[in-house]
């Protein structure tokens, strides 16, 4: 299975996200460009990469992106939990790290067989407060 790689990076001394995919190979080299400019100074710019599923609503989900999940809960009660999308080394994947308070979850696998849903309400560096 193949997918196409994507990446975004969040530059904060400008407040922007900018984005990038594989399949504008031209494109690549001017964002990597765009990325090592953004590392001069103290700018601190954070590199992301598209997990390669979409949410809810059929958007791309990136890591640092904040989302809000059904889960089938541990008690076999469903359960709305907040997560950030993170990519964890100890286990090679991306996940969901759980943010919301009092769930059963600390962290689950984006493909997770208890997730019944998973739509992106913001993301980690441009979203302070969820309404």
């Amino acid at each position: 299975m193949s997918r196409e790689i994507r990446f975004r990076f969040y530059d904060p001394f400008n407040k922007v996200m900018q984005y990038c995919s594989m399949e504008y190979k031209d494109y690549l080299s001017k964002f990597f460009i765009e990325y090592c400019n953004a590392l001069e100074g103290e700018n601190n710019p954070v590199l992301m990469q598209c997990t390669g599923l979409l949410d809810k609503n059929g958007k791309e989900i990136y890591e640092g992106e904040k989302c809000m999940c059904r889960m089938n809960g541990i008690e076999t009660h469903i359960e709305e939990v907040e997560t950030e999308v993170i990519y964890d080394l100890t286990v090679g994947a991306f996940c969901h790290k759980v943010i919301s308070k009092g769930s059963d979850y600390k962290w689950f696998g984006l493909n997770s067989k208890n997730l019944l849903s998973c739509e992106i309400i913001g993301n980690i560096y441009q979203t302070n407060q969820i309404v």
